[in-house]
């Protein structure tokens, strides 16, 4: 899911558009309460977030943003000065576009960030959210895997090798690479 912190509306219409039409699911939202309430409910694989909000400024949402969580925040703003950028950087930014923007150039950012992100490169199971891919959840907390609702059982192996490939989603991993992290280094 990526949250889309935006208040001009049409810009946040066409960028919602634009991720699901893609194959991401997108939500919109025109401030930083919304934000936040929207972070209650769950916390997204990333967050567009746009510097001029009509409540507070997004350097401020930023900030917050950080207290709680590590997920990748790209920066869209149509400030494009350096020291606009470095500030963002150093309040935490994974990313700054300034606007306008092309939608291949924010594809590839956004894909690059989700790519870089840690919170699937983690070794603990705590740090990060349900790998969640249509009706397929992966709970990596509670150590259970859903479809449609429905409670999948596995072996302790089926279960390390979902997790390996949930973790690694999107990088193509080799058989060896597989056997290594499941069964060791050792493993015959």
């Amino acid at each position: 899911m990526i949250y889309c912190v935006e208040d001009e509306k049409n810009i946040r219409e066409l960028l919602i558009y634009t991720l699901e039409t893609t194959g991401f699911s997108a939500r919109g939202m025109a401030n930083s309460k919304e934000l936040k309430d929207a972070l209650k409910e769950e916390l997204p694989d990333l967050i567009l977030l746009d510097l001029m909000l009509p409540d507070i400024s997004g350097y401020t949402v930023l900030k917050e943003i950080r207290k709680i969580s590590e997920v990748p925040v790209i920066i869209l703003s149509a400030r494009s000065a350096v020291a606009d950028q470095m500030s963002g950087f150093e309040k935490g930014a994974d990313d700054y576009i300034t606007k306008p923007f092309g939608s291949a150039e924010l594809l590839a950012r956004i894909r690059t960030s989700l790519r870089h992100s840690t919170r699937m490169n983690t070794s603990s199971d705590q740090l990060f959210h349900p790998y969640k891919c249509g009706e397929l959840i992966l709970d990596f907390e509670k150590r259970t895997l859903t479809i449609s609702g429905n409670i999948v059982h596995l072996t302790p192996i089926e279960y390390k090798i979902l997790v390996f490939l949930a973790q690694n989603c999107g990088k193509v991993m080799t058989y060896s690479s597989i056997i290594n992290n499941v069964w060791g280094p050792y493993a015959d």
